[in-house]
């Protein structure tokens, strides 16, 4: 093919420059949700057309044994607009729903997801109903503080069943896989298995209520690395008075209508026969060959991350190769549902996509922002009282020595604090980093401040500093009465009149 980059070159830049729409169907599908927004979103008009063109093809069509379902989580500020969503998609929902054959309808998945039963019935279909969804998808807004709940240290077991169930539901597209199977006393709601569902799932969150979610568990578990997260960091858009306006193309009306008939008649012969023959989208001669280097390129960066002890970063990457399949192959599906082949544009778009995503998760990762905040407050509280402590046995050891006639207490309290006779016997408030680590490290606040307890400690002493009631010790530095000090390690002086 003609202009074909070298592709480690582009991988290395991809997620760089201005998202662009994706092409074919999903993106045109993808600039109508745009136009007819009130307030326009590149980043939610295409993850739009991405879910909504799953959830119509995902199950139907496979790459390389999988489904082409997807997870996106969409991220974004209150007030921008992100309810031209649901309008847009509705709309388009009411143009194909127009002479449809009377075994074809509109699929939609649910909106919430208020348990694992309650999805999985959904999908499934219970015994009396015999109305399966095994291809759809799901738009949930909000899902910020849910998402926190289902990684929360006191989940209960339905929120841990509902985080399995995504696990599961993600890699069982594709092929004969089947789950969900279960069975009642009444029969009648009995819920079938689901063989090769393929439900897709686009999720709205603001940053400040979803990356708290992010954490060891969920990145470990494998749900972190399922999600394509995109990102909107820019201005409020401007008003786009002409949004209501904007129709549906005819060429979107017929293309979705049309495949909406071959793919859900495929399904239920598939279903009805028990014969699940997907149909697969191939790779041309020359994205096959680049596979190699895909495949290459990220072993080579997670063995890395591997040898660093940066295993978070292994897993976040874990998928990266697998979403650029299913994304390419639905792109192209896009292109051409009669014969769809993935060619340069659909996997050069589908790389760009992915790795904007993903370093959309590292570069929050590498901020210290994903995961729970830690509790400034609580830590304060508790560095205040070790200094008050500190202080008030250094007193009372003064007190004691002086009433004693000898230097004993404040001995006891030299290794406690770390500090040298020298300063002791001048009386210098001096507080080591070793004495804040003792007393502060054991503290769950300070222990599991994702920045590292010594980060978490410093933390504290550069606001005490900022202050003005600590300053910080420098090598050499002469204390009146001491002369120059001599340090092992870091360590601060209380201001007190007479020490400065």
């Amino acid at each position: 093919m003609h202009n074909a980059p070298d592709i480690v070159k582009y991988l290395e830049n991809a997620g760089k420059d201005k998202l662009t729409f994706p092409p074919g169907m999903v993106g045109e599908i993808a600039k109508y949700i745009h136009d007819q927004s009130r307030l326009p979103i590149m980043e939610t008009a295409i993850s739009t057309g991405v879910i909504y063109y799953a959830g119509k093809v995902g199950r139907t069509y496979n790459v390389a044994g999988m489904g082409l379902n997807q997870y996106i989580v969409f991220i974004g500020p209150s007030g921008i607009g992100k309810n031209g969503i649901a309008t847009g998609v509705s709309e388009l929902d009411n143009a194909i729903n127009i002479n449809l054959p009377h075994d074809v309808f509109i699929r939609k998945g649910p909106e919430g997801i208020p348990s694992m039963q309650g999805l999985r019935n959904r999908l499934a279909g219970v015994k009396k109903d015999k109305i399966q969804y095994l291809c759809c998808a799901s738009i949930t807004p909000d899902v910020g503080l849910w998402f926190q709940g289902l990684y929360d240290d006191n989940a209960d077991q339905n929120k841990k069943n509902i985080r399995q169930f995504l696990l599961n539901l993600y890699t069982s597209s594709g092929g004969k896989t089947e789950i969900g199977a279960a069975s009642y006393a009444d029969e009648f709601k009995d819920v079938p298995a689901m063989v090769a569902p393929a439900w897709s799932w686009l999720a709205e969150a603001t940053p400040e209520t979803f990356y708290p979610g992010i954490n060891e568990q969920s990145t470990s578990e494998g749900l972190t690395s399922r999600l394509q997260i995109i990102e909107y960091v820019g201005k409020i858009p401007k008003t786009n008075f002409k949004h209501k306006q904007v129709v549906i193309s005819e060429d979107i009306k017929q293309h979705l209508h049309n495949l909406l008939i071959r793919t859900v008649q495929y399904e239920n012969w598939c279903d009805l026969n028990r014969t699940y023959i997907w149909r697969d989208v191939p790779f041309d001669e020359e994205t096959t060959e680049w596979n190699i280097e895909l495949d290459d390129y990220l072993r080579d960066k997670r063995d890395k991350f591997i040898t660093d002890g940066r295993g978070n970063l292994n897993i976040i990457w874990s998928r990266v190769i697998e979403k650029v399949y299913r994304l390419a192959a639905l792109l192209a599906v896009g292109v051409d549902w009669y014969d769809p082949l993935i060619t340069q544009e659909e996997y050069l778009w589908a790389i760009d996509f992915t790795i904007r995503c993903t370093n959309t998760l590292i570069n929050r990762l590498e901020k210290g922002e994903l995961g729970q905040q830690p509790n400034d407050t609580e830590q304060r509280m508790l560095f205040e009282r070790a200094m008050r402590k500190y202080t008030t046995e250094y007193i009372n050891a003064c007190a004691k020595d002086a009433d004693d006639g000898n230097t004993t207490n404040r001995q006891l309290l030299m290794d406690k604090f770390n500090l040298s006779i020298e300063m002791m016997s001048v009386g210098i408030t001096v507080v080591t980093y070793k004495y804040l680590q003792n007393n502060l490290a054991p503290y769950s606040v300070f222990k599991n401040d994702k920045r590292g307890i010594k980060a978490a400690i410093e933390k504290q002493v550069q606001d005490a500093v900022a202050q003005g009631w600590m300053w910080e010790v420098p090598q050499g530095h002469a204390i009146r009465g001491l002369g120059p000090v001599r340090r092992t390690g870091l360590m601060w002086m209380l201001k007190r009149e007479g020490n400065l």
